[in-house]
């Protein structure tokens, strides 16, 4: 490992930046259906021109290394449509649905070059002129000799906010990356008629998934790339159609427009390519992120894009709702708009 500055810790301050609890690079991600980190307890509203539903996702015990994260959601509609479209092509949306996740956040071995050594001098630098002459309002317990003895990370994020992304890609020099697996459940109530009796029909079919979730974090920027393979074995319910009773004298007020048959299993292998990435001017971070990704379905042909476009940041400052957009290539009316809101809780509280 290459020289570092006296008195300046790279193991402490590298810590802030490695561990999921305090990552600076590894935020809680929302919408809930996208893969990454849950930080305790989170409940998310999504309200929209295809579909309703109320998410709830809590992080599970992992012990104290922190590296592996499990979790766990659950989701249900608002109002029972067994004919939901999502953007997302998941055929789970329809109905109530649990997901069981895990996923391991990696990075690489610390290794400061000369870049990260100029960028910490500067910031130690920058810190002892601002704390010898304080301005009204800064802390007074902040010293001089802390320049040299706190973690150089928060040093350098403070006192050097511009250069901060720079300096993080000089100590670590391959990008951190996130990978899992998640196993979803869905269970949904299908109703239909049958055309021979005209009898109301109503049954409950159970659904399931299983996919792979690839993330790469990128250091000069707070960008990740996102992919994802799932196959999915659900069950689509009939089109709607006019129906009317065997022996028919009023077609008025006698035939109806419903479902003619009993839903049919559907099988989905879906690939998902996308990008996270939050705007940032002169080293601060922005209110405002987008989310585009697009999903094709290689078995039915089907593609899908969804654009989440976050705004709405929460009690800690990180980004938490905003509106999401979306286009589905197989559906009636194509494009579609919602917004979405999140919020993080305690349930011992």
């Amino acid at each position: 490992m290459r020289a570092w500055p006296a008195g300046a810790s790279l193991l402490a301050a590298f810590a802030l930046a490695a561990a999921p609890a305090g990552a600076q690079e590894r935020t809680p991600d929302t919408p809930l259906d996208r893969f990454g980190l849950i930080e305790g307890e989170q409940l998310q509203f999504t309200s929209g021109t295809e579909e309703d539903k109320l998410t709830f996702g809590v992080s599970l015990p992992t012990g104290p290394s922190q590296k592996s994260i499990f979790s766990l959601l659950v989701s249900t509609p608002f109002k029972s449509d067994d004919g939901v479209l999502p953007s997302s092509l998941d055929a789970l949306a329809n109905g109530t649905t649990a997901t069981l996740r895990w996923g391991r956040f990696g990075l690489g071995t610390p290794d400061p070059d000369e870049r990260a050594v100029e960028i910490s001098k500067q910031a130690i630098a920058e810190c002892k002129a601002r704390r010898a002459n304080p301005n009204p309002g800064d802390d007074p317990n902040l010293t001089v000799a802390g320049c040299e003895t706190e973690p150089n990370n928060n040093i350098v994020r403070n006192y050097a906010k511009a250069r901060y992304r720079e300096f993080l890609a000089h100590i670590i020099h391959s990008d951190a990356t996130d990978f899992g697996f998640e196993a979803s459940v869905g269970f949904n109530d299908f109703e239909w008629i049958d055309p021979a009796t005209f009898a109301p029909q109503k049954e409950r079919r159970t659904g399931w998934s299983v996919t792979g979730h690839y993330n790469q974090y990128l250091r000069r920027t707070k960008t990740a790339i996102i992919l994802s393979a799932a196959y999915q074995r659900a069950y689509e319910a009939a089109e709607e159609k006019l129906i009317c009773p065997p022996v028919t004298t009023d077609p008025a007020s006698q035939c109806k427009n419903a479902r003619g048959a009993a839903p049919q299993r559907n099988e989905n292998l879906l690939l998902t390519a996308g990008i996270r990435h939050q705007f940032m001017r002169d080293g601060t971070l922005l209110n405002l992120a987008v989310a585009p990704a697009v999903t094709y379905d290689a078995i039915d042909d089907v593609f899908g894009v969804e654009l989440p476009v976050y705004f709405v940041p929460d009690k800690d400052g990180r980004l938490s709702g905003g509106v999401r957009f979306g286009y589905r290539s197989d559906r009636e009316d194509k494009f579609t708009v919602g917004v979405f809101f999140a919020t993080t809780f305690s349930i011992l509280q």
